[in-house]
């Protein structure tokens, strides 16, 4: 079995911890809940409306790859979503849990769409398969 190649193995990193940033997010959502969502619908609500906000950034993530290419925007993206996941720790009250979902739900579309872009890449400049591989990656994170 040959060596993984240093570029598929920095790929496949940035799959692996966008998928451990998001077992961290479940992991703290009962404890999020106990604090600052007065029921389960209002921690069901913020989750959505962080979701739904993250589509229209998927699109302009899109555009903003191919303006500007996959590592400006990864690594901003990136550099947001780690913000607004160390900022879930800091919430106290209903309405900051709103404004770091949605900063939170935003990074993570515009991060997914760089590290799929960059793979996607990757894969045509080398004529090789891998999405499956980061794909799974991301689950085991």
């Amino acid at each position: 079995m040959s060596p993984m190649p240093a570029g598929l193995a920095l790929h496949l990193a940035t799959f692996v911890v966008f998928g451990g940033v998001f077992g961290v997010w479940q992991v703290l959502l009962p404890e999020l809940s106990g604090e600052v969502a007065p029921t389960p619908g209002s921690l069901g609500a913020a989750i959505s409306i962080g979701f739904v906000g993250s589509l229209p950034v998927m699109f302009t993530g899109g555009r903003l790859v191919d303006r500007f290419g996959t590592r400006p925007v990864g690594v901003a993206a990136g550099l947001v979503f780690a913000a607004s996941a160390a900022a879930l720790a800091l919430v106290g009250s209903y309405a900051a849990l709103l404004v770091v979902l949605a900063a939170f739900y935003a990074a993570s579309g515009a991060y997914d769409v760089a590290i799929n872009a960059a793979a996607i890449d990757w894969e045509a400049a080398r004529r090789r398969r891998v999405m499956t591989t980061l794909h799974a990656g991301f689950s085991g994170g």
